[in-house]
């Protein structure tokens, strides 16, 4: 399948690719678009599945005919979410919708804004059916150079209208309301996934992490089980901000109560060892300073501060985190001068707690301070895992009701193993804190509702124009569109949040983010400034797929830069 959607060769080839689940691009298969010379008319596309039906004037022309009133018959748009900021450099977008009647054979997008130089957008298809509804994957060149590049910080309405295509009335879906950020998600991700590479879902647990380049389609395989991991299964990763550093846990079984060992990798070379790993378990959760010289490492219910040039280790006392006594999910600040914890005397895993307040300790360089309690945790409701922003001013958390979880198994207020913990917590909700004054702020446009196990975000950096706009990714196991149902294993999504709207709620509905492979198990996505490209690999092989490696001089060297779509 190349970029474009130009693959698959005929319709009915392409029905045989919905059928066995093909990725969304399938659901394109190139085509013409036009921009007319005068701003008579909008900007539109017309998929070369309709070529063989009727002439452009023809299609076009069915659009003419009345609106039916009868909202029973529009269709519905499921995907992009309504309240959604779309990113400028997410190109893959997968647009879905359900009609009510099959007699429905002509669909028109249509993106109207008055940022548009014509006022408007079209896209003329077919339905590409996928599960209970049609999907179409935008044409990536038309959309980067006609919608994305047009609308960077402005608004914007998304339809979709459905004709039978003999000339009957025409039903319109209600309009999603859009938005754009004002610029790119800048860096790079590296996230965690159950799968193995290269495997389809459903295959055991293994663990690896994958990275790409914001901006890039497909994520690669990094951190491999023995290959760069030395052993069989890693998890609990995390970069530092300046991408240089790779920290994960690695282990033959996350089943163990011990965890794992401590792994530090330079990400332009990963296979090498930075120092010797030890011989014992010595790791579960794990945070790395913006440099990537100092590491808090979580471990049987203890913290400590790492040294990372030379792997040492110092205890962090437990008389600094008050009554509770242990802090978990550590989290350092960009400038180095704080770190965030979970409070909590209540561990189930070394990975989970059932109860938790969300505190922050200074740290000087070489000592930590008493833990300062950020957002106390209530009768009701307690907090963790924890985020801080590039900015270092908020944090971004999770929190979730205390008490019995039935999906446990038991109903025993008194026995811990009935309580609902921090782990895989299907009622988590996103939230941010302002730091140091402790305002808090829900975002529930982000989260989507209860029982979506919206949890463990994390900040991306910074953009890089100067709009106070800040950019989170979290995992969810919510519904995306019609090509992911309902209980789907958890999925990367991402939320802008827009301060301006402060002091509702700032964040927007969620993206899904499409270098994903349907059914992986994906968690903690982490972000770095940088990709570097790694020197430990055949060249060609620097960078993941569709991204270039380019020498951009001090202080970066060699970075893995995304391809971006090519505007004719």
């Amino acid at each position: 399948m190349t970029r474009g959607g130009l693959g698959c060769a005929s319709v009915s080839f392409f029905l045989l690719c919905s059928q066995l689940g093909c990725r969304p691009e399938d659901a394109n298969l190139g085509g013409a678009w036009s921009c007319p010379p005068s701003a008579a008319e909008s900007c539109f596309f017309f998929d070369s599945a309709l070529m063989a039906q009727s002439s452009l004037s023809d299609v076009r022309a069915q659009f003419d005919a009345p609106i039916d009133p009868d909202a029973a018959k529009a269709p519905s748009v499921v995907y992009p979410l309504d309240g959604t900021t779309e990113p400028s450099n997410i190109y893959d977008l997968d647009v879905q919708w359900r009609r009510p009647r099959s007699a429905q054979k002509l669909f028109r997008i249509r993106v109207e804004s008055a940022a548009l130089p014509f006022g408007r957008y079209e896209l003329y298809i077919p339905c590409f059916p996928k599960n209970d509804g049609c999907h179409y994957n935008v044409p990536e060149q038309a959309w980067s150079a006609n919608v994305t590049s047009q609308l960077r910080g402005a608004d914007a309405l998304l339809t979709v209208a459905a004709s039978d295509g003999e000339g009957g009335e025409v039903s319109v879906s209600p309009a999603v309301h859009l938005r754009f950020t004002y610029a790119p998600v800048p860096g790079g991700l590296y996230y965690w996934s159950a799968h193995p590479p290269n495997t389809p879902p459903g295959t055991p647990d293994q663990g690896t992490t994958y990275r790409l380049a914001f901006g890039a389609l497909r994520a690669a395989p990094f951190i491999r089980p023995n290959q760069e991991n030395p052993k069989s299964c890693e998890g609990c990763h995390s970069v530092s901000g300046n991408g240089n550093l790779i920290a994960f846990t690695a282990t033959d079984s996350l089943d163990g109560p011990k965890a794992g060992n401590f792994v530090a990798r330079d990400t332009s070379n990963p296979t090498a060892a930075t120092f010797p790993v030890s011989s014992k378990p010595d790791s579960t959760m794990i945070a790395l300073n913006y440099t990537g010289t100092l590491g808090v490492i979580g471990f049987d219910n203890e913290l400590s501060l790492k040294n990372l040039a030379d792997g040492s280790s110092t205890p962090i006392a437990s008389s600094l985190f008050g009554a509770e006594g242990h802090g978990y999910f550590p989290d350092f600040s960009p400038d180095g001068k704080h770190i965030a914890v979970t409070l909590s005397d209540s561990p189930d895993t070394p990975w989970a707690v059932s109860t938790g307040s969300i505190a922050t300790l200074d740290f000087d360089g070489h000592a930590f301070s008493a833990a300062k309690v950020l957002v106390p945790m209530t009768d009701n409701e307690f907090h963790f895992y924890p985020s801080w922003s590039p900015d270092n001013q908020w944090i971004v958390f999770a929190s979730a009701p205390r008490g019995v979880d039935p999906t446990r198994g038991c109903s025993d207020p008194n026995d811990s193993k009935c309580r609902a913990i921090s782990y895989d917590q299907r009622n988590a909700r996103l939230r941010l804190v302002h730091f140091p004054d402790g305002r808090v702020y829900d975002l529930n446009r982000a989260t989507q509702g209860a029982g979506l196990t919206s949890t463990l975000p994390k900040f991306a950096p910074l953009p890089t124009n100067g709009h106070n706009q800040l950019f989170i990714t979290f995992n969810s196991k919510m519904r995306y569109g019609i090509e992911v149902p309902d209980n789907s294993p958890a999925q990367l999504w991402l939320s802008v949040l827009d301060f301006e709207r402060l002091p509702d709620d700032p964040s927007s509905a969620p993206v899904w983010l499409p270098f994903q492979s349907f059914g992986q198990k994906n968690h903690m996505a982490y972000w770095c400034d940088k990709v570097p490209c790694r020197t430990d690999v055949d060249p060609g092989l620097e960078c993941g797929p569709e991204e270039n490696c380019v020498d951009q001089g001090p202080p970066d060297g060699p970075v893995c830069i995304p391809i971006a779509p090519t505007v004719k």
